[in-house]
């Protein structure tokens, strides 16, 4: 899962203001077995740490690059 985690928030980074389901499908196509309910809550813990703004069930990446 560490390595899903890694790629998830590089897929934030690469989309642009994004939801859950689009990162959770992104990531089962390069193989991770991420669910959308495992991504939803590391989006809250992203947006908790001021790493990620949510939007109307889009997020934007604004931590460091």
């Amino acid at each position: 899962v560490p390595e899903a985690r890694v790629r998830y928030r590089q897929l934030l980074r690469e989309l642009g203001p994004t939801g859950a389901t689009e990162i959770s499908s992104r990531l089962r196509t390069q193989g991770y077995t991420t669910t959308r309910q495992t991504v939803h809550g590391w989006l809250a813990d992203d947006v908790t740490a001021g790493l990620v703004s949510g939007d109307d069930g889009k997020y934007t990446w604004i931590g460091p690059t």
